[in-house]
C-alpha cells in the first residue's frame, strides 16, 4: 500500500507541475539477491521524476526520488526505512538510517556544483 501512495505522490507531484500531458512508465524487477526494485518514471515537457524503491528481505527499504527540470537541474532525496533491529549496514555515506539524504545539483559559474545534505 505505501508503495503505491509513493508512486502516486511522485506521478502527482509532476504532473500538477505541468499541465501538459505525461509519460508514466513503472517497472518491478526482482534481484538475485532478494530485493524487489520498483522504478517509476514520469516524463513531461518540463521536467522528469524518477522514483525508485528498494525492498529488502528483511524489511528494510530505501527509496530515492530524482527530479530534474528542463534547464538539467536536479534534486535528489534518499531516505532509508527500516527497523532498528534489521539495519545491518549502521551509518552508510555519511548519514544515518531514517534520515532524508536530499542533494541538489545546480549551474554556477559555468559549471555543475552538487550540494547535499541530511535532516531526520
Amino acid at each position: 500500500m505505501n508503495r503505491i501512495i509513493l508512486i502516486g505522490a511522485a506521478t502527482l507531484s509532476l504532473a500538477i507541475s505541468s499541465m501538459a500531458t505525461a509519460q508514466v512508465t513503472s517497472t518491478e524487477r526482482e534481484m538475485p539477491n532478494g530485493n524487489v526494485r520498483t522504478t517509476t518514471r514520469v516524463d513531461t515537457p518540463s521536467g522528469t521524476a524518477v522514483t525508485r524503491t528498494i525492498d529488502r528481505p528483511n524489511g528494510t527499504r530505501t527509496v530515492i526520488h530524482r527530479r530534474t527540470d528542463e534547464m538539467g537541474n536536479e534534486r535528489i532525496v534518499r531516505h532509508d526505512r527500516g527497523d532498528i533491529d534489521r539495519r545491518e549496514m549502521g551509518h552508510h555515506r555519511g548519514y544515518a538510517w531514517g534520515h532524508h539524504r536530499t542533494c541538489v545539483t545546480r549551474w554556477h559559474h559555468g559549471h555543475r556544483v552538487t550540494r547535499c545534505w541530511a535532516r531526520r
